[in-house]
């Protein structure tokens, strides 16, 4: 029996010298060089250069002029000019007035296209881009002192107003059709109008706008606008929209990034809206490298906006690291640490000594045995 157990720890030690000398054999006849190069700085910057979300493209659209006083009336609003003193004396000359009892006192005119309304016997008057207050005070000097004796009380309203449809979509609160009063029609009030932006929304604002002269949503007889994200921010105070704008709001999926290979703990990690990241920080949230493994290179795979795939590699040495501390990544890149033939081999030794020590072999031996792999 001892004779046996004598053999076996024998056949163990030579298999394990066996092997060291194997793992130096390869290394001997292939090389242990990682076979990878690093990328040259004009190279990193390009590759820095990279957008991983759609660039803003406003063309010829417009910031919207918010009006923060009193309502201007526009072309197509139907007004309701109140005017019992005017009314009463126009019965009184005889001239025929047909207006509802609900609405004694009172005419209905329509804004038309030049911006005029017709009042009962006098010219045709400009209103558009006047206030209520303002078209009372015309209505007023078109009657007295020319017709009236007294000037005559004059209140002008709006009984409806002139809208435009905003179609908005995506990641809002609610999706819909809205009408939008004219001056109503920017971008800010159609995202509150259909309940603001949901959490998911950090993608971009995209606006598509349908050339008025084709009846369909003809793809080619559009135009489109992209406004990127930042969190729940929009990126510019306010926009100008049109009739039958598209509103779509998008979330972004691509929120994180990724970190393989050579790492302690490998996975998906968040990248919140408004972060950075720099390399170095992206490998320590996967618990930093092996460095059993003796890892030499770092690479860095970046998706741009159209889906073209391009990579960045930098060398783990104090040249390396120093770029690598203050290169960024972006959400969407997947970082490895690279798996060679020598990190390979590296990670054989420790298996090596560990089986040396079972069967016996002496810490010299081993030792030897990591030196016959390393100095190939």
């Amino acid at each position: 029996m001892m004779r046996l157990e004598h053999e076996m720890n024998v056949r163990g030690r030579r298999a394990v010298l066996s092997m060291a000398m194997l793992a130096g054999c390869i290394c001997s006849l292939v090389g242990c060089s990682d076979g990878l190069k690093q990328s040259s700085p004009t190279e990193i910057s390009e590759f820095d250069s990279i957008q991983v979300t759609e660039v803003a493209q406003v063309g010829t659209i417009q910031p919207a002029a918010i009006n923060f006083g009193p309502y201007t009336v526009q072309r197509g609003d139907v007004l309701q000019v109140y005017m019992p003193e005017v009314m009463g004396a126009l019965s009184l000359s005889n001239i025929r007035l047909e207006v509802p009892s609900e609405r004694a006192g009172a005419v209905l005119c329509r804004v038309d296209e030049t911006g005029t309304i017709l009042l009962p016997h006098v010219d045709p008057m400009p209103v558009a881009g006047k206030t209520l207050a303002e078209i009372d005070k015309a209505v007023r000097a078109a009657y007295f002192p020319g017709m009236l004796k007294t000037p005559p009380t004059v209140v002008t309203s709006v009984d409806q107003f002139t809208t435009r449809k905003i179609v908005v979509t995506g990641s809002v609160g609610r999706p819909g059709v809205f009408d939008l009063k004219i001056d109503e029609m920017n971008l800010y009030t159609a995202i509150a109008n259909a309940g603001g932006l949901t959490a998911t929304a950090v993608g971009s604002v995209r606006i598509r706008r349908f050339n008025s002269e084709s009846a369909t949503a003809d793809e080619n007889k559009q135009e489109l606008f992209v406004l990127p994200l930042q969190g729940a921010n929009l990126p510019y105070v306010n926009l100008e929209l049109q009739n039958g704008d598209v509103v779509e709001v998008t979330s972004d999926t691509v929120r994180q990034f990724s970190v393989i290979g050579l790492v302690n703990s490998p996975g998906a990690f968040p990248f919140p809206p408004g972060r950075s990241f720099t390399l170095m920080q992206g490998l320590a949230s996967a618990g930093g490298m092996r460095l059993v493994s003796d890892p030499h290179y770092v690479t860095v795979y970046r998706q741009n906006a159209q889906g073209t795939l391009s990579y960045v590699r930098f060398k783990i040495d104090r040249e390396g690291l120093a770029a690598m501390g203050h290169a960024r990544i972006k959400p969407g890149d997947v970082l490895i640490v690279e798996q060679t033939l020598r990190t390979k081999i590296n990670e054989m030794i420790p298996e090596l000594i560990r089986s040396a020590r079972d069967f016996g072999v002496g810490i010299g031996s081993a030792a030897a045995a990591n030196s016959i792999i390393n100095n190939n």
